[in-house]
């Protein structure tokens, strides 16, 4: 009797201490997950687009550093639409390379090219990682970042040495 009394007198203490404890826990420090909030990006409002061979013009017009070929022949940045609010888009080349590049990245569908499947390549430009897909003539190579999505075409026999001579544009 003395046992089970000593043992029931035992297991109610246990009871009694690990509601004290429980009771006394703080919530807050109790928290591992944090929550990032993204800050809102205002919409792009349209700003009539731009023509142009020099890159800093280029890349004014777009609102963000691009990574474009040195010596342009064409450039061009126009305001259109995707899912009814504005995007912008430019297309620019030397010759032989050509980048398209789109904000926002929710608009990337308007400038991948439907040339095969997109895989990873293991490389990548100016730090974002980058998907490549290639036809007979054409290696296509596309990244994001987090203002644009960025699509560049070069022929396949100078693809590495057009990667190398991009040089990123700032305004």
């Amino acid at each position: 009797m003395r046992r089970i009394l000593s043992l029931l007198i035992s297991l109610i203490l246990m009871v009694a201490f690990y509601l004290y404890a429980v009771m006394r826990e703080d919530e807050e420090t109790k928290r591992t997950e944090q929550w990032v909030v993204a800050a809102e990006q205002a919409e792009l409002q349209p700003n009539g687009g731009a023509m142009s061979i020099e890159g800093r013009v280029l890349a004014r017009a777009m609102g963000v550093s691009l990574p474009l070929p040195q010596a342009l022949v064409s450039g061009r940045v126009e305001d259109t639409t995707w899912h009814g609010y504005y995007a912008r888009r430019l297309h620019a080349t030397d010759g032989a390379t050509v980048v398209h590049a789109v904000r926002p990245v929710s608009a990337a569908p308007m400038i991948r090219q439907d040339a095969g499947t997109y895989a990873p390549s293991g490389r990548s430009l100016f730090g974002h990682p980058m998907l490549e897909t290639q036809d007979d003539t054409t290696h296509y190579a596309f990244f994001t970042t987090q203002d644009m999505a960025v699509l560049i075409e070069t022929p396949l026999e100078s693809f590495e040495q057009s990667l190398q001579a991009l040089q990123l544009v700032t305004d």
